[in-house]
């Protein structure tokens, strides 16, 4: 029953369970047991993502976004880019990380690559740790730009200048397949290992 599951889930997320948040927002997404309502469902959603960052709920907000209607999106792609471009000021890992996930390719018509490179160059021009290790990765891979070692090799080491444990993990991808640099297994594999408490991707 919609509407019972709108109660519980309504409780439940306001006692901080993410699966009931989730599924709060979808509901609303969908309208079911209550009035659709766009913007409260992202609202929700990100709220969600806020308080558990975890890849998971990353998973679970892109495929509630790419399940969308079609006549839902132009609405929803308004939304999400108005979020965007106010966090261009006042940003929040946990909300870049999954919009620059989206426009990036994940959801065809909110593609928006070249943005997502500026907004990038900016944080990384604020050695922020996340867009480092982005871009280190899209140069390393090739992904919708030139492949670039050496350039990919520069962000992982500024990236493993920062304080953080996690911030070795480029680097240590790069001295392990010695690219761009000389190889050094027992190195690179150390920089994982302490990096590993803090990233899943190191693990």
């Amino acid at each position: 029953d919609d509407e019972e599951a709108l109660t519980w889930s309504t409780l439940a997320a306001g006692q901080g369970n993410a699966e009931a948040g989730l599924l709060l927002a979808w509901l609303h997404l969908e309208g079911r047991g209550t009035a659709k309502n766009i913007p409260a469902a992202l609202e929700q959603a990100f709220s969600v993502l806020r308080r558990h960052p975890d890849c998971q709920h990353r998973n679970d907000f892109f495929n509630m976004i790419a399940s969308l209607r079609p006549e839902d999106r132009d609405e929803a792609r308004k939304l999400i880019l108005a979020r965007w471009s106010a966090l261009q000021d006042n940003p929040e890992l946990s909300e870049e990380l999954m919009i620059s996930g989206l426009l990036m390719g994940g959801v065809e018509w909110l593609v928006d690559f070249p943005s997502v490179m500026t907004r990038l160059e900016q944080r990384a021009g604020e050695n922020r740790l996340w867009a480092l290790e982005m871009l280190s990765q899209l140069y390393f891979t090739g992904d919708q730009v030139a492949r670039d070692y050496k350039a990919s090799y520069a962000y992982a080491r500024r990236a493993a200048a920062l304080p953080e444990k996690a911030a070795s993990v480029a680097l240590g991808f790069h001295q392990i397949a010695g690219v761009a640099c000389d190889i050094d297994g027992a190195g690179g594999i150390a920089l994982l290992e302490a990096a590993a408490p803090e990233s899943g991707y190191a693990s």
